[in-house]
């Protein structure tokens, strides 16, 4: 019994101390790009590979590194990393590549052994990478003596940017009473600029009540993840907005969200009011009253606590009489298919909020053509305007509401363009040799299409795979529309070669000279004497 309890200690032990399974860089751990993180990370009985970079050991350290990659789907990506214990030592990380070796070199660095001394929720942007190639990150939880964790536990994700990153992109609250969800993980990095990114507008001018040792800061807390909201009032009045907050990342302490409200411009902002710094997973605000003029915006805005990636949700409610009459909302799609040869429809969906109860919505095409449509209005409605000139002209498409001025949407787009219809040269047959047909206006960017099928268009439009005496139209393609078809063609078969004359010579006589005679004779031949 003693030698079982001690086999399995010593098995334990072992298992207690495996190395992870991407602790080597040709192991790492592929991220999904969108992902939720990947939690419950840990550097405990990682190692270092020799020749690592950012990985010297010294000083009490031993470094333990693990590996993670992701191929780029943007030009900029948004690292999150978030530790969620406390550690004797500060981890660093290291991001490589493109598409770097293992083990990775300095050189190759584009986020450089950066060590991560601040809150323990890290949201950075990596810019200037190339889409499709791979990236290599390093994180080296740094393992030393203490009275805290010697192993770093932590999460990590990868994440295109996020449209509502910025005051003047924020998510627009378009209805009361509606659930709005929010969240601080993913493609969020702080937009501020200063000390501690908390000058929001970018505006030395504008600065918070409880900011003034920093002019410029609209905040009085460190950002890292901002998120944003927003509405407009069409009509004066007076709002309040609930603020509760989900789940979390981290627990304790350092966890929750950081929330605050303003009115002005986006780059001119007022600070309003604030939540309590930090609410809690679980716990609830309601804003003070939010009093706007017809026109005016409030802006709201949430940051992960400590670099906390929490859910969140919003409900905007009238205060006493006033009207939840908000700025309508609007957007349009444009989507252009080929019909038939020369023509395109134009179609796409006009998405919008707070639509008026009477009059028309018409979408207009610049292009020409336009659909109308009557009250009463669902979002979202589709449209379709048939028969347009495919002639690669630039066009708007925009749609708008008779009894309202609020919602004006428009959109650029290219009609597409219908490609020339093909034209033949033929040349005609010889004794060597069948016609040959040549498509005299080809071009290597379109796609032929012969009927029937069989032959193919090559280099400099020479047409091959041709049944002699068949007749057959082609037509170009460029992906998106099909030229009209070409006039109807043949290749005629190569010419039979004559035989060979024979001929009879008769002698002469004492009366007439010598006769000679082509015995093969055929009338329907040219003969031509040297």
């Amino acid at each position: 019994m003693r030698v079982f309890l001690l086999c399995l200690t010593f098995l334990v032990g072992l298992l207690s101390y495996a190395q992870p399974a991407n602790d080597n860089c040709a192991s790492a751990t592929a991220l999904t790009v969108d992902a939720p993180l990947v939690c419950s990370q840990t550097t405990s009985a990682a190692t270092a590979q020799g020749g690592e970079y950012c990985a010297v050991a010294g000083g009490g350290i031993t470094p333990r590194t693990v590996w993670y990659s992701f191929v780029a789907t943007n030009t900029t990506m948004v690292l999150n990393l978030i530790r969620t214990n406390t550690t004797n030592c500060f981890g660093r990380v290291s991001v490589y590549g493109p598409n770097a070796a293992c083990v990775p070199g300095v050189g190759t660095a584009i986020f450089d052994c950066v060590i991560l001394n601040g809150d323990p929720g890290v949201f950075q942007a990596l810019t200037g990478l190339t889409v499709g190639a791979t990236y290599r990150i390093q994180y080296n939880g740094q393992d030393c003596g203490g009275g805290n964790d010697r192993a770093h536990q932590f999460c990590v994700g990868i994440y295109n940017p996020a449209s509502n990153n910025s005051v003047g992109n924020g998510t627009v609250i378009d209805a009361c009473g509606t659930v709005f969800n929010g969240t601080t993980q993913g493609g969020y990095f702080p937009s501020g600029v200063g000390a501690g990114f908390r000058d929001l507008d970018n505006n030395l001018a504008t600065t918070c009540p409880a900011c003034g040792g920093q002019p410029g800061a609209d905040v009085p807390f460190v950002v890292n993840n901002d998120s944003w909201f927003s509405f407009c009032a069409a009509t004066a009045g007076t709002w309040q907005v609930t603020f509760n907050v989900g789940a979390c990342s981290l627990s304790g302490l350092n966890s929750g969200l950081q929330m605050a409200i303003f009115t002005g411009t986006p780059g001119a902002l007022t600070w309003l009011s604030q939540a309590p710094n930090p609410t809690y997973s679980g716990g609830s605000w309601v804003s003070p009253n939010i009093t706007l003029a017809a026109g005016e915006c409030a802006y709201l805005m949430v940051d992960g606590f400590a670099g906390d990636a929490c859910g969140y949700s919003y409900v905007l409610s009238p205060v006493g009489a006033s009207p939840c009459d908000l700025v309508t909302t609007c957007s349009i799609t444009a989507n252009t298919t080929c019909t038939t040869p020369g023509l395109y429809t134009l179609s796409g969906e006009v998405t919008f909020s707070n639509p008026p109860a009477t009059g028309t919505m018409t979408v207009v095409n610049s292009c020409g053509g336009s659909q109308v449509f009557n009250a009463p209005f669902t979002s979202p409605i589709a449209y379709s305007i048939p028969g347009l000139t495919a002639n690669g002209s630039s066009c708007t498409v925009s749609a708008s509401f008779s009894d309202s001025t609020d919602c004006s949407a428009s959109l650029p787009y290219t009609a597409p363009l219908t490609p020339s219809q093909p034209t033949i040269s033929t040349t005609a047959p010889t004794c060597s040799s069948a016609g040959v047909s040549t498509i005299t206006n080809y071009s290597g960017a379109l796609t032929y299409t012969f009927s029937p099928v069989g032959p193919t268009a090559g280099a400099g439009g020479l047409i091959s795979g041709m049944v002699v005496g068949t007749s057959y139209t082609v037509t170009s393609s460029n992906g998106s529309c099909s030229s009209v078809a070409s006039a109807s063609f043949s290749n005629l078969a190569m010419l039979i070669t004559p035989a060979v004359p024979t001929i009879t010579t008769t002698a002469p006589t004492c009366v007439a000279a010598g006769t000679s005679t082509i015995t093969n004779y055929n009338a329907a031949n040219t003969y031509v004497f040297t």
